[in-house]
């Protein structure tokens, strides 16, 4: 559930706890990088599954992009 805190931010509470929306995203970003590496794929190979940039999966693992609901509406291809 997402929430605003007493600072103004956002926060998600996830089974009982509570966390940052930038922690979301680097534990987003950790879990990306982990199953690329599971399935023995670098960044260049997950992008072009997906048909995305190969920059952008580097962003997303570097948390440098927060994952966005409508992140299929960029890819490289039509």
């Amino acid at each position: 559930m997402l929430t605003n805190d007493d600072a103004g931010g956002a926060s998600l509470e996830a089974q009982g706890e509570e966390i940052t929306a930038e922690q979301a995203a680097e534990d987003y970003a950790a879990e990306v990088a982990r199953w690329r590496e599971v399935r023995g794929m670098s960044k260049r190979a997950l992008a072009l599954a997906m048909g995305f940039d190969p920059s952008y999966v580097s962003h997303v693992e570097s948390a440098g992009t927060s994952p966005a609901r409508n992140s299929h509406a960029s890819p490289t291809r039509p």
